[in-house]
Protein backbone atom coordinates (compact mmCIF):
# COMPACT_ATOMS: atom_id res chain seq x y z
CA UNK A 1 0.00 0.00 0.00
CA UNK A 2 1.30 3.27 -1.01
CA UNK A 3 1.20 6.44 0.97
CA UNK A 4 -1.23 7.86 -2.08
CA UNK A 5 -3.59 5.20 -1.15
CA UNK A 6 -4.12 5.53 2.00
CA UNK A 7 -6.19 8.60 1.89
CA UNK A 8 -8.84 7.38 -0.22
CA UNK A 9 -9.09 3.82 1.75
CA UNK A 10 -9.65 5.88 4.98
CA UNK A 11 -12.10 7.79 3.31
CA UNK A 12 -13.88 4.83 2.21
CA UNK A 13 -13.79 3.33 5.79
CA UNK A 14 -16.92 3.14 8.21
CA UNK A 15 -16.28 5.47 10.68
CA UNK A 16 -17.27 5.34 14.38
CA UNK A 17 -17.87 7.63 17.31
CA UNK A 18 -14.45 7.21 20.49
CA UNK A 19 -13.73 9.39 23.35
CA UNK A 20 -9.76 9.41 23.23
CA UNK A 21 -8.56 8.17 26.98
CA UNK A 22 -5.03 9.41 26.34
CA UNK A 23 -3.38 11.99 23.80
CA UNK A 24 -2.78 10.27 20.42
CA UNK A 25 -1.23 11.36 17.14
CA UNK A 26 -2.78 10.41 13.58
CA UNK A 27 -0.58 9.23 10.75
CA UNK A 28 -0.39 12.55 9.44
CA UNK A 29 0.86 14.05 12.60
CA UNK A 30 -2.37 15.41 13.69
CA UNK A 31 -2.71 15.52 17.66
CA UNK A 32 -5.91 13.87 18.92
CA UNK A 33 -5.84 15.29 23.17
CA UNK A 34 -7.51 12.82 26.03
CA UNK A 35 -11.14 13.62 26.54
CA UNK A 36 -11.51 14.08 23.11
CA UNK A 37 -15.24 12.92 21.22
CA UNK A 38 -14.51 12.23 17.56
CA UNK A 39 -15.21 10.04 14.79
CA UNK A 40 -12.71 7.68 13.51
CA UNK A 41 -12.02 5.26 10.96
CA UNK A 42 -12.97 2.00 12.34
CA UNK A 43 -9.15 0.47 12.17
CA UNK A 44 -7.56 3.10 13.72
CA UNK A 45 -10.58 3.29 16.29
CA UNK A 46 -9.70 -0.34 17.32
CA UNK A 47 -6.21 -0.02 17.35
CA UNK A 48 -6.70 2.79 19.58
CA UNK A 49 -9.67 0.84 21.70
CA UNK A 50 -7.08 -2.98 21.80
CA UNK A 51 -4.02 -0.32 23.23
CA UNK A 52 -6.64 1.06 25.76
CA UNK A 53 -6.40 4.49 24.60
CA UNK A 54 -9.65 5.10 23.57
CA UNK A 55 -13.15 3.67 23.78
CA UNK A 56 -16.55 3.34 21.99
CA UNK A 57 -18.58 6.33 22.65
CA UNK A 58 -21.70 4.97 20.68
CA UNK A 59 -25.51 4.60 22.83
CA UNK A 60 -26.44 1.40 23.76
CA UNK A 61 -29.46 -0.10 20.70
CA UNK A 62 -32.78 1.66 22.16
CA UNK A 63 -30.44 4.99 23.62
CA UNK A 64 -30.36 8.14 21.91
CA UNK A 65 -27.09 10.57 22.29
Amino acid sequence: MTDQTKPAEAAKEKKIPVKLLRDVWTDEGERLVAGAETELPLTFAKKLIDEHKAKRNDPLPGESK
